[in-house]
């Protein structure tokens, strides 16, 4: 599942990442009730309910937890993968650092096989809000549903920015990113 994000992981990531997603694995693989003992696979424990519930916020980012970021309701539609946030005021709603100046949004819509290990994923374009009171709505929609076979996932990247010269550069420092995984299904 990390290389299939591997682009939204490189902004919001911690050192302790691997081994937090090999204990999910394992406990995932432990739910497999078909397979025999030592042959028990990811891909039968994933595929019942709390399997994909283990997932359910996951962050990627043990630092920087999603909850303890933003405060602004959500909404996701399975259907298309599209992540809005209706009426964020971006100063009152998220916890950014002192130094940022702009937060950037991005949505992905990931189908994976775990048991091919292939996967399909699409994006939302990035959508940058300045850290101001600006009232706005946003929605992330992802350019296509994939059409790959496997277990749906979305996931919500939250990414603060700092702009120095009138460019917008992303903390990446490891402290202040946070991306999640909001669903499994």
């Amino acid at each position: 599942m990390r290389s299939s994000c591997t682009i939204l992981i490189n902004s919001a990531y911690d050192g302790t990442l691997v081994n937090r997603m090999m204990q999910k694995m394992s406990k995932v693989k432990n739910l497999d009730t078909v397979s025999a003992r030592g042959e028990r696979k990811v891909s039968e424990g994933i595929a019942t309910p709390e399997g994909k519930l283990l997932f359910k916020d996951f962050n990627f980012n043990s630092k920087s937890h999603l909850g303890g970021v933003l405060f602004a309701p959500f909404t996701l539609d399975t259907a298309t993968g599209t992540v809005s946030i209706p009426d964020l005021i971006p100063r009152e709603m998220l916890n950014a650092p002192p130094h940022a100046s702009h937060v950037a949004f991005k949505s992905a819509f990931l189908k994976i096989d775990f048991e091919t290990g292939a996967y399909e994923i699409t994006y939302s374009p990035d959508t940058v809000r300045s850290l101001d009171t600006t009232v706005s709505t946003v929605s992330l929609v992802p350019s296509a549903v994939p059409t790959a076979t496997g277990v749906s996932c979305y996931l919500l990247l939250v990414d603060f920015l700092q702009e120095v010269n009138g460019v917008p550069y992303s903390l990446n420092n490891g402290n202040f990113n946070s991306l999640t995984m909001l669903e499994m299904n």
